[in-house]
């Protein structure tokens, strides 16, 4: 078993939803992964890791407890259309630390103006981003939110790099921060 990032890329190109798990080789360029994102037979994603990178093919899937465990096969060639993936963008520059502090969500319009606001939860956090579990919904990438701690002075603006609903039904947000958080 090695670490790696396993990433879901829409039709532009741009990130729809990374997760950091594990994989383990299969043979004849196979790997296996159990994943919290809802993955589909035929659909291609990218993997980055110490053992494995490159674009792969969901051959197969199957239900673990309340994860899928799903076969990839590894293609020698990119898939056709638009798709790019920067691999050092995949990579974190620092582990997230699983931290679950209570924030003030709040969704912003094009001017900064306050559009919605939720009491969520982040569920892992490093200086340069988090992941936020929320109740609000039809988040996309590129759309601002700003953070803001119930209990402390933990205060950012963020952009939106991925969001997808969890196993629970709820909204999880992929954040990158505005600026690098010194965290200690």
């Amino acid at each position: 078993m090695s670490a790696v990032y396993l990433t879901r890329v829409d039709e532009a190109g741009a990130v729809r939803e990374q997760e950091r798990t594990s994989s383990e080789p299969l043979g004849a360029g196979g790997v296996a992964v159990t994943t919290q994102l809802a993955l589909q037979v035929g659909e291609v994603v990218w993997l980055v890791g110490n053992d494995v990178t490159g674009w792969a093919s969901v051959t197969r899937t199957q239900p673990d407890g309340v994860a899928l465990r799903a076969e990839l096969q590894l293609l020698s060639a990119p898939p056709p259309g638009p798709a790019e993936v920067n691999p050092e963008r995949e990579r974190r520059a620092e582990e997230r630390l699983v931290l679950k502090l209570g924030v003030d969500l709040s969704r912003l319009g094009s001017g900064g103006e306050t559009l919605e606001q939720d009491r969520a939860v982040t569920e892992n956090i490093c200086p340069r981003g988090a992941r936020v579990r929320t109740t609000l919904a039809g988040f996309r990438v590129g759309d601002r939110v700003a953070l803001r701690e119930r209990r402390g002075s933990f205060r950012t603006g963020a952009i939106v790099r991925g969001a997808y609903a969890g196993p629970d039904g709820m909204t999880r947000l992929n954040l990158e921060f505005d600026e690098p958080l010194a965290l200690g």
